[in-house]
């Protein structure tokens, strides 16, 4: 236990002084909601959702320089500055495009990793929860 402790220790620290990960992902599921509920609520009762799809997309977030990278079908579709707040293994990576709110919530945290993009529209909320995907961190 203690070197499972001491091993996501190491990764945290690693993400907050090692500045590049990969995420590849492969699926995506959807779900919409009032903009003032918490992921929770919108998840565990959207408005509502798809099912889940096929994607074949990569983000590269570089955590130094704050820029996204974003891939789909292996062309590069867009690169974005970005503000990336860490706290407790949980990253919030704000993508900085003029006139939206979108962006990426990554838990990083080796029991509950995972990645959530998010876009606010005017009336509700979407989380677009990665259900298939890898992330590949720095060696």
């Amino acid at each position: 236990m203690k070197k499972l402790l001491l091993f996501a220790c190491l990764l945290i620290t690693s993400i907050a002084f090692n500045q590049t990960i990969v995420i590849q992902v492969n699926e995506v599921q959807s779900f919409y909601g009032d903009p003032t509920w918490s992921i929770e609520q919108v998840v565990n009762d959207p408005y509502y959702f798809e099912s889940p799809r096929r994607v074949n997309g990569k983000y590269i977030i570089n955590f130094n320089n704050g820029v996204v990278e974003l891939y789909k079908d292996g062309e590069m579709i867009e690169e974005t500055p970005a503000q990336i707040i860490t706290q407790d293994g949980v990253s919030i990576v704000t993508i900085l495009e003029a006139g939206f709110d979108i962006g990426l919530i990554i838990d990083l945290r080796f029991e509950s990793e995972s990645v959530t993009f998010y876009q606010y529209g005017s009336s509700d909320i979407e989380y677009m929860k990665f259900t298939d995907f890898q992330i590949v961190r720095p060696s």
